[in-house]
């Protein structure tokens, strides 16, 4: 004689229920992990633009303004052109003459900003050497 096995198809239901809360739940924190990388990979590019533009605005100019760029009043000039994912970005900027010749300056930006944590992120250094005609 047959026994019913009445409430098992509830109690399986039940189960895949869990089940299925459960593995959208490590699908939506892998999907967010991912968007902060992507974020972060996004602020890293609009930096390393905005050092390159910069490096470029310092090689372009005459020889012998090119010292006055390793202001701070410069560097905060430049600062405030950041576009809004960097809006609270340092941008540092060195020159150095180098023996020898023909006469060389090296020209060093770096930028560095804050993540959405509020910690330093790993800055963005470019490096020019501009030589004198």
């Amino acid at each position: 004689m047959k026994i019913p096995h009445r409430g098992s198809m509830l109690m399986e239901t039940a189960v895949a229920c869990v089940l299925l809360v459960a593995l959208a739940g490590v699908c939506l924190k892998s999907f967010a992990a991912a968007a902060a990388q992507r974020l972060a990979i996004d602020q890293r590019q609009i930096a390393l633009r905005e050092a390159a533009n910069l490096l470029e605005k310092l090689t372009a100019m005459p020889w012998d303004e090119i010292d006055k760029a390793a202001d701070a009043a410069f560097a905060e000039t430049a600062r405030k052109t950041l576009p809004k994912e960097l809006e609270d970005g340092e941008i540092k900027v060195e020159v150095a003459a180098a023996a020898g010749e023909p006469a060389a300056k090296r020209i060093a930006v770096s930028l560095r900003w804050q993540d959405k944590n509020n910690q330093w992120v790993q800055p963005v250094r470019l490096t020019a050497w501009r030589y004198q005609r």
